[in-house]
């Protein structure tokens, strides 16, 4: 809401008092609009107006013009000729691409924690796997994606390294839409499970090698998956001439 200009976040899991983070107007503004594009509500070569999202928002047009700037910067819309602002159409090879670079920094993030994490925090990733079992045996979907993922994001906080934390955070929003999907495929929750348990077992011994190549495997194993998501979505469209002859048959 744009009246609310703060909000609660958590040092990490193990917190219990809160800690109050001041957010800006354009920042917010920013956070609907991303959301927005991620999960389809605006589509790909749809039109940003300012005045019109200000309008909904009940805000001036400034804070949505720095926040369709930042959008700009992140790749979710363009600039056109005209000046318009579109949402960017994203394709199978730009989700990919990005699946690519995410498998190699979460691969290299994972070597990081095997050679230099304590064992506090290798158990606060215990913790993570728990919940997750616990979830799964609840059948409690939404808090198995939760700490799907939180399982992932503890890995890469515990490198250390903010510049990879934010590589990671742009790249996991792009591809979100689909990643979220997974959940919905058989077996998917039951194998990410063993897979984020082997991934501990190979921290748990410094086994770096291991950790990256189960890391690797874990993660172009929901490419795949998402691949033929993508592809069952945007079925080939036939050229005029196959139409017509589909037509005369």
């Amino acid at each position: 809401c744009p009246n609310r200009p703060y909000r609660i976040a958590r040092l990490n899991m193990n917190d219990t008092v809160p800690l109050i983070v001041k957010t800006s107007i354009a920042d917010q503004v920013l956070q609907y609009l991303r959301e927005g594009i991620l999960d389809n509500r605006f589509l790909g070569g749809e039109r940003l107006k300012e005045r019109e999202i200000a309008e909904r928002l009940a805000v001036s047009r400034t804070p949505v013009r720095e926040a369709l700037r930042m959008l700009e910067a992140e790749g979710l819309v363009i600039r056109k000729s005209s000046g318009y602002i579109v949402v960017v159409e994203r394709s199978l090879e730009d989700m990919i691409q990005a699946f690519h670079v995410r498998i190699a920094l979460e691969c290299y993030a994972v070597r990081l924690v095997a050679s230099s994490a304590t064992e506090e925090q290798l158990r606060s990733l215990e913790h993570v796997s728990g919940d997750i079992q616990s979830m799964l045996e609840r059948d409690k979907f939404e808090g198995q994606k939760q700490l799907g993922a939180h399982f992932h994001g503890t890995i890469i906080e515990l490198t250390g390294n903010a510049r990879i934390a934010k590589l990671l955070n742009d790249i996991i929003e792009y591809i979100d839409l689909y990643r979220q999907r997974l959940y919905h495929v058989p077996s998917y929750l039951e194998e990410n499970l063993v897979t984020h348990r082997q991934i501990l077992e190979a921290l748990r011994s410094r086994d770096e090698d291991r950790a990256a190549a189960l890391m690797r495997e874990h993660l172009r194993a929901s490419m795949e998956i998402i691949r033929t998501l993508w592809e069952e979505d945007h079925p080939p469209q036939l050229s005029r001439e196959e139409v017509e002859a589909e037509r005369l048959k």
